[in-house]
């Protein structure tokens, strides 16, 4: 497969994926990734190429990264043999094995106490922004209902 086509191949799968604007965006960065490392080999990709890739991703990112790296993988060939411009050559190649764990560990009494304070000193301070009001109401509600980031994040004022 030469380069130009691998290229036009993956804006073409880009450009035919049903998904959100910033969910094209990663799979084309990630793509954009893949293309740039077989374009230091001469002849096609094979099975081996995606099996070095992942080796390659496994030295430099988390294996929920490499996971995410070769589902993508996965998806680009999936439509290029369902659609009869290649072969599937990801086929049966697992994805890194992620093992539980807590990400994130929550705030001792005396942090949260810290932050509340800190917080509040930015929004009463003579000079105080509408951002601090924001950032003192946002600490208050987090700390206080034990939402987490990414249920405040996709909240809206309906939702209030």
């Amino acid at each position: 497969m030469e380069q130009d086509n691998l290229l036009k191949l993956i804006e073409e799968y880009i450009d035919g994926l049903t998904r959100r604007p910033k969910t094209k965006q990663d799979y084309k960065k990630i793509l954009m990734d893949y293309f740039h490392y077989v374009s230091n080999i001469t002849d096609s990709p094979t099975r081996q190429t995606i099996v070095d890739y992942k080796e390659s991703l496994e030295k430099r990112m988390s294996p929920a990264s490499v996971q995410k790296y070769i589902i993508c993988l996965r998806g680009f060939y999936e439509d290029l043999q369902a659609t009869g411009k290649g072969i599937n050559i990801v086929l049966k190649i697992q994805c890194s094995t992620i093992q539980p764990v807590f990400k994130r560990q929550p705030l001792t009494l005396k942090q949260a106490r810290a932050l509340i304070s800190r917080a509040k000193r930015l929004a009463t301070r003579p000079k105080h922004t509408i951002e601090d009001i924001r950032n003192y109401a946002l600490v208050v509600l987090l700390l206080g209902t034990g939402l987490r980031t990414i249920e405040v994040e996709r909240a809206d004022v309906k939702d209030i």
